[in-house]
Parts: structure tokens; sequence; C-alpha cells
């Protein structure tokens, strides 16, 4: 029952129970249905949409998107980690957020000025690679906080932007040959992913 009280008094949400690799294959499949709405996920689930997007490269373009290790050995970040996988975590705080966090003007944890955007550290370490490491799009799929008359806010990422980024990336893959990106990230942290374009014959 308090479930559907908190989801009754959004009028406008829909609440959608399925695998989260099978709802981006449901996105896909019904882009006319879906790209007026604002995705609101799980805190992790933001970041698997860069295999939703490798998928639909790779089925629409016959290529194989191979994950390149990360061309930087030091990042202007206090955080940052490169996984086995080559997903490349940063991060811009300066410590353990609170749970809740906003990313307001002033950092939660410094209580000073916030002065940094994730998508601009990202566009600076991509602008900085040399010709040989180039990547030629990025697709960077922000995920806002959205406030309602509560004044409580929810994380959401416009399907929009992610099926124009998405075709961004499949326009790329069809020339069959370079490098392209994937970042899923707010104002304070992200997950970039670096992928090389290989032919699949």
């Amino acid at each position: 029952m308090q479930s559907k009280q908190i989801y009754s008094s959004i009028p406008m949400a829909h609440l959608q129970v399925s695998d989260l690799v099978q709802f981006g294959e449901t996105v896909w499949q019904h882009k006319a249905e879906w790209q007026d709405s604002t995705w609101v996920p799980a805190p992790v689930a933001p970041h698997l949409i860069a295999q939703w997007i490798k998928d639909r490269i790779e089925t629409e373009c016959g290529v194989e998107l191979q994950p390149v290790r990360s061309p930087w050995t030091k990042f202007p970040l206090p955080f940052a980690k490169v996984l086995a996988d080559g997903r490349i975590l940063l991060s811009h705080a300066p410590g353990l957020c609170p749970v809740g966090c906003t990313e307001p003007a002033n950092c939660a944890i410094t209580g000073g000025a916030r002065w940094w955007e994730m998508k601009n550290t990202i566009s600076e370490l991509l602008s900085a690679l040399p010709n040989q490491d180039a990547v030629l799009h990025t697709a960077v799929l922000y995920g806002q906080h959205h406030y309602g008359t509560d004044a409580h806010g929810v994380g959401g990422i416009p399907m929009r932007a992610i099926y124009e980024e998405a075709d961004c990336l499949v326009d790329v893959a069809r020339g069959g040959k370079g490098r392209i990106g994937i970042a899923t990230i707010s104002s304070c942290h992200g997950v970039l992913n670096l992928f090389e374009i290989r032919s699949s014959g």
C-alpha cells in the first residue's frame, strides 16, 4: 500500500520492473513510445547504457567494439580507477559523498564552491589526447537532478538524448574504423568507456 501511495503522488511516473538489459532492448524496439520520457534509474544503473549502445552499434553496423585500455597514466582528479574491462571510473569528490547528495553549487563535503563539471573534465581529457589516440565521438549522457514540489530530487536522463547520442555513434561506426566513447555522468562522477571500431569480418 505504501508503494502505491508513493508512485501515485508522481502523476507522470511509470514504474517499469524488468531486467535492466531487457529494458535496454525494449527502449530500442519502442523508440516512439519512449523518446519523450526521462529515465530515472537506480543509482548504479545509468552505466549500463554503454552496454545497450554497444550492442546496438554492433548489431546495426556489423562491427565489433573492442574496449580500449586507458590512454592516460595520470588523471587530474581526486579519484580515478581503470577496471579490467576497460571502464574508467572518475570522480571529483574529495571524500565520501552523503547519501542523496544532489550535487549543489557548494560541495556537500568541503562546503566550498563546486567549480567542476564532469562533462568538461572528460572533454578536456579527450581533447588532450595525441592524434593516434583520438576519439571520433563521445556520447556524454548526463543524469540531471529533477526537483518536484516537495523539493526532493531524482536523477534522470532524457531518453531522447540517449537515442540521439546513440545515432551519432552509429553514424561514426558505419565508417568501420576509429575510436568512440560513451560516458555516463553526473556533475561530480562518471564512467567513461572507450572502444575501437573493428570490422566483424
